[in-house]
């Protein structure tokens, strides 16, 4: 029986994927207990070669192709092929640490949970980052009741999920666009009955300059709107966790504000053109996540979004001084 699936979603990592791939054979279980299903999003490097020599060694590793189509998609792809009981979505320039299945599956198994959370370790250098530092780690969570204390720690990668809860509620990845853990993750808690956190980092996250997770583009503040959309709606349906969402959708909208400043005039007018569409449900998200600030943030949302921002910027830098 296939226990684990590790999910890699891979786009011209020719300098990466070795490292990544290495960390995911280094490891304390039966390689024919999981497998590593890497997608290839249409690489145009040397990545094909460098997994088509790993699947041709490895028998648990399962090399697939598509059209580049972006992450979102590739992830969807890779669990649609997926046969293990757990799903691990690992980036392709991250890695884990050796030997680290063992526990992480025994607790699945121990605790007969639905949804692991695992830590991280940030290879930036320097900095060590545990997001759920007051977070007990024996307490099973219900998906409601963890999502409550998440604190913002919206990486797709430490999180192992059961495969059934993600098919039996159809959920999958929004497609073509950055920030689709944002939307993902909170969808997926919602469904799941029972969370275990696991405070021990084994998931080490590379800090790549000029990742499209941290440069400003229009591309990407759109993509930000369309995921904070998409969690509107879900509010809607699933009235229950609408105050915790909307603290998400409040940081996409205000995010993708402060990143439209690094855009050309032409960009920033469509930009402003696609929020001024949502300016209401924007404005009423900043409202309604409580407290003076954000009350007056979305005042100054619905008379102009672009006000907004010049006073957003000045009281940052006025908070610098």
């Amino acid at each position: 029986m296939v226990k684990l699936s590790i999910i890699i979603p891979v786009y011209n990592g020719e300098e990466y994927i070795d490292r990544c791939l290495q960390s995911c054979l280094r490891q304390d279980i039966p390689a024919d207990s999981y497998e590593i299903v890497v997608v290839d999003d249409g690489s145009t490097d040397s990545s094909n070669v460098i997994l088509s020599r790993y699947a041709m060694e490895h028998a648990n590793v399962v090399v697939l192709t598509q059209s580049n189509k972006k992450q979102g998609a590739a992830r969807n792809y890779g669990l649609s092929k997926a046969q293990g009981e757990y799903i691990w979505f690992v980036d392709s320039d991250d890695w884990i640490e050796a030997n680290c299945l063992g526990r992480l599956l025994a607790l699945c198994d121990d605790n007969g949970i639905e949804v692991l959370a695992i830590d991280r370790i940030n290879t930036d250098g320097k900095s060590f980052q545990e997001k759920l530092r007051n977070t007990p780690a024996d307490k099973i969570f219900s998906g409601l009741d963890f999502f409550k204390v998440l604190n913002n720690n919206l990486a797709i990668c430490l999180y192992l999920w059961r495969r059934e809860l993600l098919l039996r509620h159809k959920l999958r990845f929004v497609e073509g666009v950055v920030h689709e853990d944002t939307e993902f993750i909170p969808c997926a808690l919602f469904y799941a009955k029972s969370v275990l956190y696991s405070r021990q980092p084994v998931y080490y996250v590379y800090c790549r300059p000029g990742s499209t997770t941290r440069k400003a583009s229009l591309q990407r503040c759109l993509d930000l709107i369309t995921v904070a959309e998409r969690l509107i709606i879900f509010c809607k349906e699933h009235n229950e966790v609408a105050s915790y969402i909307n603290r998400m959708v409040g940081d996409c909208i205000c995010t993708a504000v402060r990143l439209s400043d690094s855009l050309s005039v032409r960009e920033r007018k469509v930009f402003y053109a696609r929020i001024s569409a949502y300016k209401v449900s924007f404005c009423n998200v900043l409202y309604h996540r409580g407290g003076c600030k954000n009350r007056i943030e979305g005042f100054l949302f619905y008379i102009n979004p672009r006000l907004y921002n010049r006073i957003d910027r000045w009281v940052g830098r006025v908070k610098k001084r």
